[in-house]
């Protein structure tokens, strides 16, 4: 029989939260089931949140209350009914109503605020690894982090061009990896000391081969025409290459991109049905801010259309649903859709949300079963957006990592759920911990559960052909990682 409710509030009023008691064996007076199993801080998914929430339960008998702090203050209060189901009190939390559980939650709740309504998921806060590693030291270095990224996970601009390696891809069933050759350096490179670039079996995980490269190769792109590769290389005069399947050069092109300050490229991008190349230019960290975008013939890599030199940070590029050349603008903290024949600019809109996340853009990917595409806002606050561009309110959906407060960075689809996104996220010092989890572009929110990569940002997430694993690439610390999901 219910316990009359004048006796819940009475128990959740005497709670201390702070000291939970454990729920009785055998199902407590009300004989209700329990929910929680014990957790006194289970994690939790709060969609109003901008920081990750810590959490303080306490399910006594058949009451349960929830103390969200750090990411707002406010408690959730609920009586468990003795088939297992919510009834949830308006609380500080707002008026919640129970709603379809989230994949792996405990339970989930949307709560009704005078400014909008909350959905919170509740997990718990240990769960198995969902894959398994295996790592590789491509170089014998110290880990070093980037500069002005201590304070907040992958803050400044150019956190994701910059480390021992340049530049990563697969070939069939070869990692390639261009390196500093055991320097820390970045795009705006100007040494004029030779690179390296190492050959890696994508199975075993072993060094194949390594070759010298030029000096400054600081980006790199798959060469569809060829089965090698295109990279940008060169300090004082910038030029653009193609490199057969074993790294020698069989084409090479001046670039003429320049500005004041110096520009230096940021992105490279091959549209193997037009057969073109594009290279996003940046200027260096620092510096006032310059961008351009310049597009390229496959076949001769000469240059046959240019935006104008704008007042931004052109960072990222990627093909949207409807093909056409998304780039995140930094500066002006916003995604821009060029034509990919003659770079005009044909729309934008600015990342701000209501969440009050980070709108500093960083890694950008489209998830072509939903057409969505997600973007990773980095440093304070740092996030993921799901980003329908055709529509009238393009920010479809915004999540944090709940579990750990990292910055997400390179994205690929999940091999054995398509439905999803592989999501590397990296936190902030001293441990600069990296991680793969996974993001549900159409829910908006991370599925929970998380695996260790190793330390710094993960710069690329690459295929293994003909299996559902994936190389994780960590240029802080010159490792590669491969991820094998777990059926």
């Amino acid at each position: 029989m219910k316990r009359p409710a004048i006796f819940l509030v009475a128990v959740l009023a005497a709670c201390d939260v702070s000291d939970p008691v454990r729920f009785s064996p055998d199902g407590g007076a009300g004989g209700c089931p329990e929910l929680l199993d014990g957790e006194r801080a289970p994690l939790v998914d709060n969609t109003c949140a901008h920081t990750r929430c810590e959490v303080r339960a306490i399910e006594n008998g058949c009451a349960i209350a929830l103390a969200l702090d750090t990411c707002e203050i406010s408690e959730v209060r609920a009586e468990v009914t003795s088939e297992g189901a919510l009834q949830f009190m308006e609380s500080s939390a707002g008026v919640c109503r129970p709603t379809t559980e989230a994949e792996g939650a405990y339970f989930s709740t949307v709560c009704e605020r005078m400014n909008g309504s909350c959905r919170i998921d509740v997990y718990p806060s240990t769960r198995g690894d969902f894959a398994e590693t295996m790592s590789l030291n491509i170089l014998n270095v110290p880990f070093i982090p980037l500069n002005g990224a201590d304070d907040e996970p992958l803050g400044p601009s150019h956190v994701g061009t910059r480390g021992y390696f340049s530049g990563a891809l697969q070939l069939d069933d070869t990692i390639v990896v261009s390196s500093y050759d055991g320097r820390f350096d970045g795009v705006d490179c100007t040494s004029d000391q030779p690179t390296r670039t190492f050959f890696v079996t994508a199975r075993e995980l072993l060094i194949r081969s390594s070759i010298v490269t030029p000096p400054c190769l600081t980006r790199i792109t798959y060469d569809p025409s060829t089965a090698g590769f295109i990279g940008v290389f060169g300090g004082a005069a910038r030029e653009v290459a193609r490199f057969d399947a074993v790294g020698n050069i069989v084409l090479r092109q001046a670039l003429t991109a320049t500005a004041t300050p110096p520009i230096f490229p940021s992105s490279l991008l091959v549209d193997r049905e037009r057969s073109l190349l594009y290279v996003a230019w940046a200027s260096s960290e620092g510096e006032q801010e310059r961008a351009k975008l310049t597009i390229h013939d496959l076949t001769t890599l000469e240059q046959v259309a240019a935006t104008p030199v704008l007042p931004t940070q052109f960072l990222f590029l990627a093909f949207s649903r409807q093909n056409d050349l998304a780039v995140t603008s930094w500066e002006e903290r916003r995604l821009e859709f060029y034509n990919p024949i003659d770079a005009s600019l044909r729309s934008n809109f600015f990342l701000r949300t209501l969440r009050a996340i980070s709108d500093h853009p960083g890694y950008l990917a489209l998830h072509k079963p939903s057409g969505l595409m997600v973007l990773g806002t980095i440093g304070e606050r740092a996030g993921i957006l799901s980003l329908d561009p055709d529509s009238q309110n393009p920010i479809a959906a915004t999540a944090i990592d709940y579990e750990g407060a990292g910055a997400p960075w390179a994205m690929l689809e999940d091999p054995r759920n398509e439905t999803l996104m592989l999501v590397g996220v990296t936190q902030s010092a001293p441990t600069y911990r990296a991680r793969i989890t996974r993001y549900d572009p159409v829910a908006g929110r991370f599925v929970p559960g998380s695996v260790e990569l190793g330390r710094g940002i993960v710069s690329e997430l690459l295929r293994v052909p003909e299996s559902a694993d994936v190389i994780a690439v960590l240029p802080w610390s010159a490792q590669l990682v491969r991820v094998r999901v777990n059926p």
